[in-house]
């Protein structure tokens, strides 16, 4: 059978394990010599318990069967998805995994962001404070000649905010994003392509 049938049949096996399991009265009493609530006697019960309990069981022997051909199959059989080789195994496991990379996308940004608004917030009331005290200094008439530039330098200097990047967060981000959309449009088909098309044995 291929992987989507077997996925298909997964399902199914499941939801009738649970309906079997939920659905059963698997231990119950009697008072006195009265038949149990459940049944018309405590042999039909029993009966009726066991018949169940085994077909839970088969139900369920078919359902780990079938997950572990699944499991060998996604194992070797690989697909491409934006460029890059995956067995099926580690493409479900990427998908499963992207949030994380989403996560740092997420706080890269708001992090580069925030610092921005700081550096820019702080180097303006830098130069506030730098003209106040140049009027102070040197009158309106000098706040724009040399000594104003020698003392603009030397202020900033002391006092402008920089922005401290060591990662280069904006191209970080750039290119984890460019990853993971590039992934997530390929991942879907290309997995439902191959489990169409990929065959399993199933004892």
């Amino acid at each position: 059978m291929t992987i989507t049938k077997a996925l298909s049949e997964l399902k199914l096996l499941e939801k009738r394990a649970n309906k079997l399991i939920d659905e059963t009265t698997f231990v119950t009493f009697t008072v006195g010599g009265e038949p149990p609530r459940e049944a018309r006697s405590a042999a039909e019960f029993a009966d009726r318990v066991r018949a169940r309990r085994q077909s839970v069981a088969d139900l369920l022997r078919r359902r780990s069967a079938i997950k572990a051909a699944v499991v060998a199959s996604n194992a070797r059989t690989t697909v491409e998805i934006a460029g890059q080789t995956y067995t099926v195994a580690a493409a479900i496991e990427r998908k499963a995994s992207v949030a994380f990379e989403q996560r740092l996308i997420a706080r890269l940004g708001s992090d580069l962001a925030r610092a921005q608004r700081e550096v820019e917030l702080n180097n303006e009331r830098a130069g506030d404070r730098l003209d106040q005290q140049a009027q102070a200094l040197l009158g309106k008439e000098g706040s724009r000649g040399a000594e104003y530039e020698a003392l603009h330098r030397s202020f900033m200097e002391r006092n402008a905010s920089r922005l401290l990047d060591p990662l280069d967060a904006q191209a970080d981000i750039d290119r984890l994003s460019d990853q993971v959309d590039a992934f997530l449009a390929e991942v879907d088909q290309a997995l439902s392509v191959s489990n169409a098309l990929t065959v399993i044995d199933v004892p």
